[in-house]
């Protein structure tokens, strides 16, 4: 199971970063894209049994600090790429952000006092729906 999820995350976090390659960061973009980022973190929540995230604020700044730092990352990525890709530390650093989503969902399930494979086995179909989003995406609107 740990290799499917694996591999999922790896598809899913790969396809996200192509498209901040190539979709511009605009206000609007990255609004819905922090939207998406809180409501599908905060679904993943629930069902966990931390009391840490039973507080209704102290759960909703968690999650929208999470939303911020993906945020930030779209903005990163897209703004560091042209100039900075052939740079084997930089390179390196994209090639490792999915096994560090994988680390921090892992890491999240046990603080968050989830059940083994809470993310995935809740979560997938959002998975597999932004991926589908993703190609489509890729395949129709980015220039190459």
């Amino acid at each position: 199971m740990i290799f499917i999820e694996l591999a999922i995350y790896l598809v899913y976090i790969y396809s996200l970063i192509y498209l901040f390659i190539h979709i511009k960061p605009t206000l609007l973009i990255m609004f819905i894209f922090l939207i998406y980022n809180f409501a599908s973190t905060y679904y993943i929540s629930v069902g966990c049994d931390s009391k840490l995230i039973q507080q209704d604020i102290i759960k909703l700044f968690i999650i929208f600090v999470y939303s911020l730092i993906c945020t930030g990352f779209f903005y990163f990525v897209h703004e560091t790429w042209k100039r900075y890709k052939k740079n084997i530390l930089y390179r390196l650093f994209i090639f490792i952000l999915p096994f560090a989503y994988f680390m921090n969902i892992k890491l999240c399930e046990k603080l968050w006092n989830c059940y083994d494979y809470h993310t995935i086995e809740k979560a997938y179909p959002i998975y597999f729906v932004v991926i589908l989003i993703n190609l489509c995406l890729s395949f129709f609107f980015v220039k190459k």
